[in-house]
């Protein structure tokens, strides 16, 4: 198959992020668009149109076990100072696609059964989410392997250790 030169304007943070964990920008992309050229056009549906993307995006999270913010929901709310005012506080929740699929909201710790029941200008914009997905991933990976460098590690000690306890106890015997 004939490869093609593109230019791309990627958020600079997000380019440094994907080095830094060696993720191949032009594979990356080239499943990204491969995946949602290959998706069926939505019929008009924004509410249509997002399932579609989380659709894809959502292999991606169960292969790096992580979560993206796709969402956000801003709100206001009284309370009391004490003195018989009421002050006004803005509150922000996250909403998050999970790795089976599922639309999380951090504060309330809910899920979201619908995503009817999102307000669809909560929604980021596709290259938002799609920035935090590039963002999350590099996370994920960075903290895989931290977690696997610790493992080795563990392993080689305890068999320093085993090799030095059997070494001594048969030497003692």
């Amino acid at each position: 198959m004939a490869k093609e030169k593109v230019n791309l304007t990627i958020d600079a943070e997000v380019v440094k992020q994907a080095k830094e964990q060696g993720i191949n920008m032009s594979q990356f992309t080239e499943k990204m668009l491969r995946g949602y050229t290959a998706a069926r056009k939505p019929e008009g549906d924004v509410y249509e149109a997002y399932s579609q993307l989380f659709e894809l995006i959502v292999p991606l999270l169960k292969e790096f076990d992580c979560r993206v913010q796709v969402a956000e929901r801003t709100y206001s709310t009284l309370i009391g100072d004490g003195r018989g005012n009421e002050i006004e506080i803005k509150k922000t929740n996250n909403i998050y696609i999970m790795t089976d699929g599922s639309l999380y909201l951090d504060d309330d710790d809910r899920y979201f059964e619908n995503i009817r029941e999102i307000h669809k200008e909560h929604f980021f914009e596709p290259k938002k989410i799609l920035s935090n997905l590039i963002i999350a991933l590099s996370k994920s990976k960075e903290a895989r392997d931290k977690q696997l460098n610790e493992i080795f590690m563990a392993k080689n000690i305890i068999e320093a250790m085993s090799k030095r306890l059997v070494k001594k106890y048969s030497i003692a015997e």
